[in-house]
């Protein structure tokens, strides 16, 4: 309630560690077991669920599913048929994945299809995550889908770029083109405060939803985990908005995340030009020596290019061989070229 609407594709977003994937598992075993999202947001009926998750691993996922559930006082085991798992990523411009899909969804009755994340299950080439057209045909076959079985989809998607915490996020940050036209309701995330590598467990968060079907909101959302040595749990707060809002939007803090955005647009057209000198690729190193931009900077530029699928791995030959007399290889990456996929 308030946050779901049946038959209406859902679209989750958000940047790094903003606890997507371990929120959407929390919904899926709300939907499953018929108990409220996040302590809070009410299941009228519950639902048969399928969530294909291929980025945080079968042994993550059952770590953080079983927290969830014990915060909630249910059993992961009695869920039963109600819950489904895979761990390998759906090719959703793949007609024989399509089909399969749908008889495991027919067959098992599901009502709701979590995939995450986007990126792993759309299989596009080059710059076509960029094109409207070429991500809006892929998730044509996912609405197919939906009109085909009745099921209602869930997408997790990355965001295209590093984000201020604070930032209100909307569908504009999402990587790729046409999620936001495709999605009839989201659940969006940002950070409110760094995430920290002494304190990995706790996350303030600030989470946007709405569809199309007049329902929105926006919360903080605190997720405490604990750490692994003292025995990790799902502890789940929400708050308002409203005080956090305000503060948002000073004129200072607004000047201050322009010029963040600047910032992190020419350090990206900087590390763009530098692979452009290395038409065969380069090594991660060499790359950011031909920029002049310090690590910190450089990594978080680098990764989302890597996630935005700007940027490919690839083997450096610079003619050198080993004393057995094979080739001898660098790491490194290049720039994505379509033709050179075929």
């Amino acid at each position: 309630d308030g946050i779901m609407t049946e038959g209406q594709p859902q679209l989750y977003g958000g940047p790094s560690k903003s606890m997507k994937t371990s929120v959407l598992v929390d919904q899926c075993i709300s939907l499953a077991a018929g108990v409220p999202f996040l302590g809070r947001y009410e299941v009228p009926k519950a639902k048969r669920v399928l969530l294909l998750s291929s980025e945080s691993g079968g042994a993550t996922l059952q770590e953080t599913a079983l927290r969830i559930c014990k915060a909630k006082e249910i059993s992961l085991a009695d869920l039963g048929d109600q819950l489904h798992w895979g761990f390998r990523p759906p090719q959703l411009n793949a007609a024989d994945h399509i089909a399969t899909l749908a008889n495991i969804i027919l067959k098992d009755k599901i009502d709701v299809l979590g995939i995450d994340p986007a990126y792993l299950s759309m299989n596009l080439m080059g710059n076509e995550a960029a094109n409207q057209f070429a991500v809006g045909a892929v998730l044509q076959n996912l609405s197919n889908l939906q009109a085909e079985t009745g099921c209602t989809p869930i997408l997790a998607a990355h965001f295209r770029m590093h984000m201020k915490p604070g930032t209100p996020p909307t569908l504009e940050h999402v990587a790729g083109a046409g999620f936001g036209q495709w999605a009839r309701q989201w659940v969006l995330f940002n950070r409110r405060e760094a995430f920290n590598v002494d304190n990995p467990g706790s996350h303030q968060l600030l989470m946007v939803f709405g569809g199309s079907a007049g329902h929105s909101g926006a919360v903080t959302l605190d997720i405490e985990e604990g750490r692994i040595q003292d025995g990790r749990f799902w502890d789940v707060s929400i708050g308002s908005s409203s005080e956090f809002q305000k503060q948002l939007v000073s004129e200072t803090e607004k000047r201050k995340r322009d010029q963040e955005d600047r910032t992190y647009e020419n350090h990206r057209v900087a590390i763009l030009r530098a692979f452009k000198l290395y038409p065969k690729g380069e090594t991660k190193t060499q790359i950011k020596n031909s920029t002049s931009i310090n690590s910190s900077y450089f990594g978080r530029v680098f990764l989302d290019l890597q996630t935005s699928q700007e940027i490919e791995s690839c083997e450096i030959d610079r003619g050198e061989l080993k004393k057995d007399g094979t080739l001898k290889t660098y790491p490194g990456f290049k720039l994505v070229d379509p033709a050179s996929r075929g």
